[in-house]
């Protein structure tokens, strides 16, 4: 799921300077992952929540691609990914050993939720349109 969204920001990174875009401030930090370094009041940049980083990712993608893309976090499948994420951090940073049992149910959903970011992840790219 991380090396999906990594790769978004990415090729937003180099696509903005040569498609000359403008982006807000926001938006350039979640794609620099800058949080935790301190802004010119000397307070750290807040982590967001791991999900509004994607939300924010692909409304930039939808940007740079010039696509009208957007990310449907209405459907269970948005849900789902949230869950999947769930067990992702259990699994990263266990508190005891049995945080590192993964059921067939919990294989399955973290399966269907990688598919749907990355059934999502292609089409944002695909539609890379040209300048008007």
């Amino acid at each position: 799921m991380e090396g999906v969204i990594f790769q978004m920001r990415k090729n937003c990174l180099f696509l903005i300077p040569v498609l000359r875009l403008e982006v807000s401030n926001e938006e350039m930090e979640s794609l620099l992952q800058t949080y935790g370094v301190p802004k010119a009041n000397g307070k750290p940049r807040p982590y967001p929540q791991f999900h509004e980083g994607i939300k924010l990712t692909f409304k930039v993608m939808s940007k740079v691609a010039r696509n009208g893309f957007q990310l449907d976090c209405s459907v269970k499948e948005w849900a789902e990914f949230i869950e999947a994420t769930k067990i992702r951090n259990r699994l990263m940073h266990p508190k005891t050993a049995k945080d590192l049992n993964v059921s067939d149910a919990e294989l399955a959903l973290v399966a269907n939720a990688t598919a749907w970011l990355v059934n999502n992840y292609a089409p944002a790219m695909q539609r890379l349109k040209p300048a008007a």
